[in-house]
């Protein structure tokens, strides 16, 4: 009876041409979620049917820009972008740190285990990292590569060595990503201040030491480990 009063009331308010429409748009979101479930995050399927190599990390800190040049890569044909993955479920799971340190052992494993499906091409279910779905489709994936936007650059050792990518590593002037930082509310989190020790400086002074100090030690892996672009923002 109740989906008899629901037809009842589609009819009412606008006819048959509306309530077609209606139930295509249903039966559309309920096959695409099938299949996204079923076969795009099928591993099984992802290890037969890869993606061209070597994937691309777009790697930053935050307020750094690294959206905007994801989104860009995403427009490609060749691309099927994934907007941080890793950051995302991580977070999601308990985590209280964006750029954690992968020497704390909880996090490593679950950076693991989300790094290993997003470089293998499966997408997430988490809500913001897949703009569109149609760029995992399976005959789509031999011509396309896996774009990863990541703003953890910590981990910049991590991913090198475990999927060998090639990055694009994106700097902001300091003084300008301090000032976002502060607008944010984040100019004094616990990770943006780990590496200033008992430095007896202010709050600004020890935000741009840490920052120089993450990006140069994310600079020099990849110098010795990685094929990498260098991207200077400008404010």
């Amino acid at each position: 009876m109740q989906i008899l009063r629901k037809i009842e009331k589609k009819l009412h308010e606008g006819g048959w041409s509306n309530l077609l429409q209606s139930t295509v748009r249903k039966l559309s979101f309920s096959v695409l979620r099938v299949y996204s479930n079923v076969v795009l995050r099928n591993k099984f399927l992802s290890k037969r049917i890869p993606f061209k190599q070597p994937p691309i990390l777009v790697l930053s800190y935050p307020r750094s820009g690294s959206s905007w040049v994801g989104e860009i890569l995403q427009k490609s044909k060749n691309a099927a972008y994934l907007r941080e993955p890793v950051t995302t479920r991580y977070l999601a799971s308990g985590g209280t740190l964006t750029m954690i340190d992968l020497n704390d052992k909880v996090a490593l494993s679950l950076y693991q285990k989300s790094s290993d499906e997003s470089f293998m091409g499966i997408p997430s279910k988490m809500p913001g990292v897949v703009i569109d779905y149609k760029d995992f489709v399976l005959f789509k994936r031999k011509r396309r590569r896996i774009v990863i936007k990541e703003v953890n650059p910590r981990a910049a050792k991590f991913y090198c060595e475990r999927y060998k990518p090639k990055v694009i590593l994106i700097l902001r002037h300091p003084a300008a990503l301090a000032l976002s930082f502060q607008k944010m509310g984040w100019l004094e989190a616990k990770d943006t201040q780990m590496e200033t020790g008992n430095l007896d400086s202010d709050k600004w002074e020890k935000f741009g030491f840490a920052y120089g100090y993450i990006m140069k030690e994310a600079l020099d892996v990849l110098l010795n480990k990685s094929k990498f672009k260098l991207f200077l923002g400008h404010d």
